[in-house]
């Protein structure tokens, strides 16, 4: 059963324990097995993991599982921010966010998905700055369909989605 995949990230974000090296391998290889199954299964899992003290932790080791039902994740891994303002590439500064926000299901949820769109707006300019021109708006469509496929309430989305179009 690959929700035990999801429950087993669940159990180390919330009871703070670090997956054993082989247990991890196997997780990794048998990620694919979460396609087949219910949206709701894996948004309820999800939710617990993203109420956890530090969620970062387990997206980070475990961003490729989290890729099979977000694949948007993977279009923000590595990208360089080269920017003044930015010290961190896009994931690594999602990451610290979502762990200095409160545990609350909206705003971690709006910070997660917040620079979403960076991975799909980026461009240099002559200077070598990095500029992400329209990536709030790209953030909340990428948002949407994230949450349209892990079913979450029509209230939700519409709340995250605004905190992310304007954040």
């Amino acid at each position: 059963d690959a929700l035990r995949i999801l429950r087993g990230l669940r159990f180390a974000a919330t009871l703070k324990f670090e997956i054993d090296d082989e247990t991890a391998k196997q997780m990794h290889q048998c990620r694919d097995g979460l396609k087949n199954v219910s949206a709701e299964r894996i948004k309820t899992e999800l939710h617990k993991i993203m109420l956890s003290d530090t969620p970062s932790r387990i997206i980070t080791q475990f961003h490729d599982i989290f890729e099979v039902f977000m694949p948007e994740l993977s279009a923000i891994i590595g990208v360089e921010q080269n920017h003044p303002y930015h010290c961190h590439d896009v994931f690594h500064h999602t990451m610290t966010a979502l762990d200095n926000t409160p545990p609350d299901k909206i705003v971690r949820y709006s910070v997660l998905f917040h620079d979403l769109g960076k991975g799909f707006t980026k461009t240099t300019d002559k200077n070598g700055v990095d500029h992400f021109h329209g990536h709030p708006a790209v953030s909340e469509e990428k948002a949407l369909d994230i949450m349209k496929r892990l079913k979450f309430s029509r209230k939700n989305r519409e709340r995250i989605a605004l905190l992310v179009k304007y954040h």
